[in-house]
């Protein structure tokens, strides 16, 4: 099986709108998400023979997929967002339940979260209950924004504001030798290729004290322990922003800013933003190739292939199926 396609449908939830100077360049999340992708069909040569073509929706305004939409896609990637995963304001709550559901009964759609999109893909699958909540709820259409979300009731939460406060500008992930073994070194850094420079705005966290055997941690930091969870052709997030470049970082924190810290802390976030560069574009080559990489497959006793929708398949399975094309001499 060809790990290219010749196009890939991604539809991006945007939950939040940017501030207005980043709205006037860059659009919406949903926009700044596409032009990342987008640079790194151009950027990598074995991507760029394949069409990207994006679906938006607003969750805010109670806009998600419908299940026939769900059919046809490749990803379903979710923005950063103001809100807390675990806030019960009801858009919040109608998007955990959707991507319960989501996760537990379309295990063909596979999901993709920065910053608040990781916190509330986590949320949903792993807060307690979200198993028997999935079971039940009926995907919404756009139309029931507030009736179904005030039906529902906000779960006790895997995320939670970190003790340690915001984390703010750009920062070194120490990617797990797991991940590494899947996406391969990080070639735009070249002196700690073990490690992914990202942009970062927030103050929750997720704490899972142990991962179920077909998840896997992207990494760590010393100001967060985990930076991300990866499953094989199913679920992949970055506690940071890969979609931000400098200057769309430093407009939001400035933006937000002067209301909610203090001159000092704005300043030594503004200092890091400016420290370095980030690798953006390898965290786009892997959500590309998370998108095409085979899912695990089992091959019955008379050759038949069926794909494993066991939860607990082992890892050594689900590793043995990947299709990733990491050259790190591609850079």
């Amino acid at each position: 099986m060809s790990c290219r396609r010749a196009s890939l449908h991604i539809a991006v939830i945007n939950c939040d709108t940017p501030v207005p100077h980043v709205l006037a360049a860059r659009g919406l999340c949903s926009d700044i998400f596409a032009s990342l992708l987008r640079r790194a069909t151009e950027f990598y040569a074995d991507w760029k023979t394949t069409e990207l073509v994006f679906t938006a929706y607003d969750a805010v305004k109670g806009e998600l997929p419908l299940q026939q939409d769900l059919e046809k896609l490749d990803g379903l990637f979710l923005s950063g967002s103001t809100a807390s995963a675990y806030d019960p304001t009801p858009w919040v709550v109608k998007l955990a339940s959707f991507l319960t559901n989501t996760y537990h009964n379309n295990p063909s759609v596979r999901l993709v979260g920065s910053c608040f999109g990781h916190q509330i893909i986590c949320h949903a699958i792993f807060s307690p209950y979200s198993s028997s909540v999935g079971s039940s709820i009926t995907l919404p259409s756009p139309s029931s924004t507030i009736s179904l979300a005030s039906s529902l009731s906000p779960l006790p939460s895997v995320v939670s504001q970190d003790p340690k406060g915001w984390k703010l500008g750009l920062h070194d992930i120490s990617l797990s030798p797991q991940f590494l073994s899947h996406f391969g070194p990080v070639p735009s850094n070249p002196a700690s290729p073990s490690q992914m420079r990202l942009r970062f705005t927030h103050a929750d966290h997720v704490i899972l004290p142990s991962l179920p055997s077909d998840f896997l941690s992207v990494g760590r930091s010393e100001h967060c322990a985990l930076q991300g969870l990866y499953k094989t052709g199913r679920v992949l997030t970055f506690q940071g922003h890969p979609e931000y470049d400098e200057w769309t970082n430093i407009e939001m924190i400035t933006s937000y800013g002067a209301t909610i810290w203090t001159e000092e802390v704005l300043q030594e976030a503004l200092e890091k933003l400016k420290k370095g560069e980030d690798d953006s574009l390898y965290a786009a080559r892997v959500m590309l190739d998370f998108l095409v990489e085979e899912a695990a497959e089992q091959v019955d006793a008379a050759g038949k292939i069926e794909m494993l929708l066991d939860e607990k398949l082992p890892m050594a399975v689900a590793h043995s199926h990947k299709c990733l094309g990491m050259d790190p001499a591609k850079n």
